[in-house]
C-alpha cells in the first residue's frame, strides 16, 4: 500500500486536522511516514491566515526537492491561493479544511494522476475520529470551527466560515478517548475558545465545558486555547473559578492586538483597553502566578507613532511572559485590504524590532522570578537533536528544559537553576 507524509503549518487546530487525516489514511491501509523522502504522497496542510507567502514557499520547496512525488494541499485554502497553486502545478490535488474527511479520496486521486478538488463547505465535526498523534501525550481537541468575529485584518471567517460549536458530550467523549490512550495534556483549541456555544446561547459556555472536563477521572492537565476579550468579559467570574481547578494549566492566552482604542476600533475587535485590563487584573488577583500570553499586530492602516507608543505602554503594563508579535499583512477580501493610509513595511519592521527588544527584557525578567522554584513537571517533548535534553511543563505551563534520559509522559520533581527569555532550565530535585 502507498505511503504518505503530512507536513503541517499553522495553529494547533491545523495540527489536530493533520492527526485526523493521518488516522483516516492509516485506517484505510496507507502507511504514514515521518520523512518526505520515504513517502510516495506528500500532504501539505497549509495555513493562510497570515497570508499566502509561507504556504506557497512550502509548496514550491516540496516540488523542487521531490519533483516526482504526488502532492496534496489541504487546510486553509483561500480564494487567492487556489489560482496560485493551480498556476504553479495544475496536478496538485486540493482539499479544504471544510472537507478534510475526504482525504482518502484526495490521496487516491493524486496517486492516479487525476486532477481533483475537494473544496465543499461540508464543515464536518472534527473530533471523535481515529488519529495518528504528533505527540503521544498531547490530545488536541477542537471545540468549534470558524469564528463569530469579523476582524478587519483576518481571513478566518472567509476560509473556515461562521462559528460552529461542537456538542459538549462529543467533546467529553473525545477527551476520555485521549486520556484512555495515554494523553497527559488536553489542548482545547479553536479560532476562539471563549466563543464556545456563543452562536446558540448568545453567551460563552466555556466555563461549563471546563468544569465538565475537570470531572473526568484521570491524571491530566488542560491547556485552554486563545480567547477573545470580548467574549471573556461576560463570563469572567465563572471562567476564573474554572481556571482554579488543579486540572487546568494556569496559562491565559488572550490577544490584545493593539494598545490604542482607535486601532482596536479600526480592527473591529469589539473591546477597548480598559476591558482588556479588567480581565487581566481579575485573573492576576485570583491566580497571581498565572502565565500571561498575548498577541499584537503592528502596522494596521492608519496606525501612527503615537498609536505604537500606546502599544509599548500596554505591553509594559501587561508584563506578559509570551507575546506573539506580527506585522500587518493586507489580505485580499478583508476590510483592512481596502483601508487608506497603509503603513510602509519599513516602518512596521522598525516597530517590530523595537517591540521585540522591549519584550525580550520583560520575558527574561519574568522568567528569573522562577529561579529556585521546586515542583513537578510533565515531560512532554524531546529536546534539540544532538543534545541529551528533554522539555517539560509545570502547573503554570512554563517550558522547562532539563538534561537526562527520560520518557515522554514522565513526571519529575525539578528545581529551576537558570532562565532564558523563552524557557527555564531545571535539574532533577
Amino acid at each position: 500500500m502507498e505511503s504518505v507524509y503530512i507536513k503541517t503549518q499553522g495553529c494547533s487546530a491545523n495540527l489536530a486536522e493533520s492527526e485526523v487525516m493521518a488516522g483516516i489514511l492509516e485506517n484505510s491501509g496507507y502507511k504514514i511516514k515521518d520523512k518526505k523522502s520515504d513517502a510516495e504522497v506528500i500532504v501539505i496542510n497549509i495555513c493562510t491566515v497570515k497570508g499566502t507567502r509561507k504556504a506557497m514557499a512550502e509548496i514550491r520547496k516540496t516540488k523542487r526537492e521531490y519533483p516526482d512525488k504526488k502532492i496534496v494541499v489541504s487546510g486553509c485554502i483561500s480564494k487567492e491561493i487556489k489560482p496560485m497553486i493551480n498556476e504553479f502545478d495544475e496536478n496538485i490535488v486540493l482539499i479544504s479544511t471544510n472537507d478534510l474527511l475526504s482525504i482518502k479520496m484526495a490521496v487516491s486521486k493524486a496517486i492516479s494522476n487525476e486532477k481533483a478538488e475537494f473544496l465543499e463547505k461540508i464543515n464536518p465535526i472534527k473530533i471523535n475520529h481515529a488519529r495518528v498523534r504528533a505527540n503521544p501525550v498531547i490530545g488536541i481537541i477542537p471545540i468549534s470551527s470558524g469564528c463569530n468575529q469579523a476582524c478587519a485584518y483576518c481571513t478566518v471567517v472567509l476560509v473556515k466560515g461562521k462559528l460552529d460549536s461542537y456538542n459538549q458530550d462529543a467533546i467529553i467523549t473525545e477527551a476520555k478517548t485521549c486520556i484512555d490512550q495515554g494523553c497527559k495534556e488536553l489542548w482545547l483549541t479553536s479560532q476562539d475558545t471563549a466563543s464556545y456555544l456563543l452562536e446558540k446561547d448568545k453567551i460563552s459556555r466555556l466555563p461549563q465545558l471546563l468544569n465538565s472536563l475537570c470531572k473526568i477521572d484521570g491524571d491530566f492537565k488542560i491547556r485552554v486555547g486563545m480567547m477573545n476579550p470580548t467574549f471573556v468579559k461576560p463570563v469572567l467570574k465563572e471562567l476564573i473559578e474554572s481556571f482554579k481547578n488543579d486540572k487546568i494549566y494556569k496559562f491565559l492566552h488572550i490577544p490584545v492586538q493593539a494598545g490604542s482604542d482607535k486601532i482596536l476600533d479600526d480592527m473591529g475587535r469589539g473591546y477597548h483597553i480598559d476591558t482588556f485590563f479588567d480581565i487581566i487584573d481579575a485573573f492576576k488577583r485570583e491566580i497571581p502566578e498565572i502565565t500571561i500570553a498575548s498577541d499584537i499586530i503592528l502596522g494596521l492602516p492608519g496606525e501612527t507613532e503615537q498609536d505604537f507608543q500606546k502599544t509599548i505602554e500596554l505591553v509594559k503594563r501587561l508584563n506578559p511572559t509570551v507575546l506573539h508579535i506580527s506585522r500587518f499583512v493586507a489580505r485580499p477580501n478583508t476590510r483592512a485590504y481596502y483601508m487608506k493610509n497603509q503603513v510602509h513595511g519599513n516602518l512596521s519592521q522598525k516597530w517590530s524590532q523595537q517591540m521585540t527588544k522591549i519584550f525580550n527584557q520583560i520575558a527574561y525578567d519574568n522568567q528569573k522570578k522562577w529561579l529556585g522554584w521546586q515542583g513537578e513537571i510533565l515531560i512532554n517533548e524531546i529536546g534539540k537533536k544532538g543534545t541529551d535534553t528533554m522539555g517539560g511543563r509545570n502547573y503554570a505551563y512554563k517550558p522547562i528544559v532539563i538534561h537526562g534520559n527520560f520518557k515522554i509522559g514522565d513526571k519529575l520533581k525539578v528545581k529551576i537553576i537558570d532562565a532564558a527569555n523563552m524557557y527555564l532550565i531545571g535539574e532533577v530535585a
